[in-house]
């Protein structure tokens, strides 16, 4: 993954983000494998918008946390509020409020 020579401060942020990465998903996940094949069993169509309207299917995914937060993304992106990483500064997208690594 990593090439043979490559500059070392670059290498540090690599193996850095990466491991955050992994740590953050360890922590937040508890077990994918299983809610994959559940969410996978519904057959849902591949867009909310094929839902049939008023369907108990349309109104679960409404219910549910995920659409609420997906909604407001959406929102946020278009209107141009959605907040992006400092170009100059990838790895600040890895720090807490008080600066400190995650």
């Amino acid at each position: 993954m990593i090439k043979e020579g490559a500059d070392e401060a670059k290498k540090s942020d690599f193996i850095f983000a990466t491991t955050t990465l992994a740590k953050q998903m360890m922590e937040t996940t508890q077990d994918a494998a299983t809610n994959a094949k559940t969410v996978l069993g519904y057959s849902l169509p591949a867009a909310f918008a094929d839902l049939e309207d008023g369907s108990e299917a349309k109104e679960m995914v409404k219910q549910g946390n995920f659409y609420g937060i997906a909604m407001k993304i959406i929102e946020m992106y278009e209107s141009g509020s959605f907040p992006t990483p400092n170009s100059s500064n990838l790895l600040a997208a890895f720090m807490d409020g008080s600066n400190k690594a995650i």
